[in-house]
């Protein structure tokens, strides 16, 4: 069924809390007279500029804008009241990826199970590459599961728009924040160990050392990300940040164990892509393409393994069913206050990508008598809704058929020009959800 042409917050109905984070929560809703649901990221603004992350989530909200593609989460609507950023996004029954590897033996995944989300992971990247994006934030806790049981990347926020293509982004995202440049072998890296965003055991080397970022950066956190898949750590955690950092950064042969025995293909794949020389990396001359044509993947049907049935079929419970002392009772004035009054918007509209979240009135903890004034061109009315819109629930055939209609058609989008932001933040640990 088609969505509504015309969408505001009091449209929806808060069903519980399924995340938060340090900048905001993430909700499951209810589209109001319909079965559709969502997951609703509500941002605080006044935490966002606080915590200097107002830049991050604007990059988010814009790749989230422009991309449309199965393996990435769709963003539907986005608007905005004086104090609240609000991202309304595919619901994933699944959760996240990381809970269900953590919940299986050894915390580990069979060979098989490796090369089939490995494939979808490629896929997403490739799509994100070409549109000249660069992840950067590639980990377990960033990948959904669908109901289906497919993979859906989601959180941007430390995504980069630059020339893929090109050998490095002139300027690193980490250089700002570095105290010193690394320099030296792995026992001279000289870095501020609280000035690091990310999970520090995914991070590159190139990174660390500040030398400059390509989409190299995501063929070795993609690296790291099969290595912990298929034998339940990562390859350089040490006992600190700086011997984690020593250990990505140093000479040393990666360490393939033993046990599990795997493939002769997934250990040659894996020590291209964990090439601490970016441009020696696996994938870093040809992209995708490179990592196609490896031992591991060659019996990957690409063209219909969204239509293939997964390895893992998540146990969705209906989210809708009450239940005694559950979340869906849980009180949230803040967020009803919200959702009460603001303006009504579609997720086609040039407001998705281009209103200006620095211009908006300054936060206050009161209720607003009113939406704050919006320049002409991004005024809050809702524009035509999307053709054909696919529920948060459909099967990823569904989402593939929009492939291709957001650069034909337009989004209302103009090209994102994105900058990452600048100041220390502390190393994030591995977070149990996202906000």
């Amino acid at each position: 069924h088609a969505l509504p042409k015309k969408v505001g917050p009091s449209d929806f109905e808060r069903v519980k809390l399924i995340g938060q984070g340090d900048v905001g929560k993430v909700y499951l809703v209810r589209l109001k007279n319909t079965t559709h649901l969502f997951a609703m990221k509500v941002l605080s603004k006044q935490e966002m500029i606080a915590r200097n992350k107002l830049k991050r989530c604007l990059t988010e909200r814009e790749i989230l804008a422009t991309v449309d593609y199965p393996f990435i989460v769709t963003l539907y609507y986005c608007f905005q009241s004086p104090d609240h950023l609000f991202l309304v996004m595919d619901y994933c029954a699944g959760g996240e990826f990381f809970r269900m590897l953590k919940s299986q033996p050894e915390r580990r995944i069979p060979e098989e199970w490796v090369r089939f989300y490995a494939a979808e992971v490629l896929l997403a990247l490739e799509y994100l590459h070409n549109c000249g994006f660069i992840y950067r934030d590639l980990k377990p806790e960033n990948i959904l599961l669908h109901d289906t049981g497919h993979i859906m990347l989601t959180d941007f926020d430390l995504s980069k728009q630059a020339a893929v293509t090109a050998p490095v982004v002139k300027q690193s995202f980490f250089s700002n924040l570095l105290g010193s440049r690394a320099s030296g072998g792995a026992g001279h890296i000289v870095i501020d160990t609280n000035s690091f965003v990310g999970t520090e055991e995914y991070i590159a080397p190139e990174v660390i050392k500040g030398s400059g970022q390509s989409s190299a950066v995501d063929w070795w956190t993609f690296g790291i990300l099969i290595y912990e898949m298929a034998y339940g750590f990562t390859p350089f955690k040490g006992d600190t940040q700086h011997a984690t950092f020593s250990n990505i950064c140093g000479s040393d042969r990666i360490a393939i164990p033993e046990k599990p025995d795997l493939s002769s293909g997934f250990k040659k794949m894996i020590r291209g892509l964990l090439a601490r020389d970016p441009g020696k990396r696996l994938g870093s001359k040809h992209g995708a393409a490179e990592l196609k044509k490896c031992e591991f993947l060659q019996e990957v049907k690409w063209a219909t393994i969204r239509n293939q049935r997964p390895p893992y079929i998540p146990v969705v419970v209906d989210p809708l069913e009450q239940r005694p002392g559950g979340l869906r009772d849980a009180p949230d004035a803040a967020l009803d206050t919200c959702l009460a009054w603001a303006p009504e918007v579609n997720r086609t509209s040039s407001s998705v990508a281009n209103t200006p979240l620095g211009a908006a009135k300054a936060p206050s903890s009161a209720k607003p008598a009113a939406p704050p004034a919006a320049k002409k061109e991004e005024a809050p009315g809702a524009t035509e809704a999307p053709k054909a819109a696919s529920t948060p629930a459909a099967s990823a055939d569904a989402k593939e058929e929009k492939k291709g209609e957001g650069k034909e058609e337009g989004k209302g989008v103009e090209e994102p020009k994105v900058a990452a932001e600048e100041g220390k933040e502390e190393a994030a640990a591995r977070p149990a959800a996202g906000g």
